[in-house]
């Protein structure tokens, strides 16, 4: 070996940064690729809303394991905190792209701020949960990409992740698009006919749409018997139906009954957040009112045991004051 070309030892602690270094750097990776592959295709058809929710659960958590990878990865960096964001302003400065990002993102902080009801801004709704949170989730992935996708065999094993997870996409699409889907969603092509019935001005377009979303529902409870949801949700069908409102009174007390020993505030926060998300007058009154009932039987029951209900009588108040703009009692 020729003096003076042997390459320095390595302290342990630099080996070990080093492996910590790449596993972190491999953590984040996996988890990127993981999003590209999974979460298109992820579903739970036993749960009352088959794809979004099972999506951006499974989304949320592939982002924080990036976030603690990120993170770990960080610590080890010699230069200070001030020096590295120094670099990512100007950084930002420099690029249009982030600059439109982050105006993006301060609107959506912003507006959740400012929301007539934050929680439900800033979580989403059940059934679709795109709230700022989730927003969140899809800009630290891309972060993660932007900053840390460095090498070519990375973009490489990306691009090969993206084409073949397309694939099974497609082939779902097409046993769609022939009629042979064998997912049970009838809950969820329920909810779709509804609010389509809800927003139809035609009278008979409305009634068809109305039967359309009363079969479907027909069929959810026959699968989901035990969904509290689901019941409601046909007794909100009942009222765009003539002569069914002895049918909706009916679905009504059978959804109270299945639910009677849980929480009654959180169903009564969940129907006062869908009462409105909806634009619609009719469909907006009728999960008013489903909430007002659950705060009257949350009240009760914590008059009964004492417990302070200070915050549910402001919010029944709130929801009350709320729906008499749209002429409900």
């Amino acid at each position: 070996m020729i003096a003076g070309t042997e390459s320095p030892q390595r302290r342990p602690g630099q080996i070990v940064a080093a492996e910590v270094l790449r596993l972190c750097n491999g953590v984040m990776e996996a988890a990127w690729l993981a999003a590209f592959v999974l979460v298109p295709i992820l579903c739970n058809p036993h749960s009352q809303s088959a794809y979004q929710p099972n999506k951006m659960a499974f989304l949320r958590l592939l982002a924080f394991i990036m976030a603690a990878a990120w993170i770990t990865k960080s610590s080890g960096d010699e230069r200070s905190f001030r020096a590295r964001a120094d670099e990512a302003l100007r950084f930002g400065l420099r690029c249009p792209l982030v600059l439109a990002i982050s105006a993006l993102a301060l609107g959506y902080g912003l507006a959740t701020v400012f929301s007539v009801n934050p929680n439900a801004s800033l979580w989403g709704s059940y059934e679709m949960v795109q709230g700022t949170f989730t927003f969140g989730c899809v800009l630290l992935l891309c972060a993660a990409l932007a900053v840390n996708l460095r090498r070519r065999e990375q973009v490489e094993r990306l691009i090969t992740t993206i084409t073949v997870a397309s694939f099974p996409l497609a082939l779902y699409g097409l046993i769609e698009r022939a009629g042979y889907d064998s997912l049970p969603r009838p809950a969820q092509l329920g909810l779709l006919y509804l609010e389509w019935a809800a927003d139809e001005t035609d009278p008979a377009t409305r009634l068809n749409l109305a039967n359309k979303a009363d079969r479907a529902f027909e069929r959810a409870l026959a699968i989901e018997p035990t969904q509290e949801m689901v019941w409601h949700q046909s007794a909100a069908v009942d009222i765009l139906l003539p002569g069914r409102e002895v049918e909706g009174q009916a679905k009504i007390r059978r959804a109270a009954e299945l639910v009677r020993n849980q929480d009654q505030s959180e169903f009564a926060d969940y129907y006062a957040g869908m009462s409105r998300a909806v634009n619609n007058i009719l469909l907006k009154r009728q999960y008013g009112s489903y909430a007002l009932e659950y705060y009257g039987n949350a009240l009760k029951a914590a008059a009964a045991t004492g417990a302070s209900t200070t915050d549910l009588i402001a919010a029944e108040n709130r929801l009350r004051l709320e729906l008499s703009a749209y002429g409900a009692p």
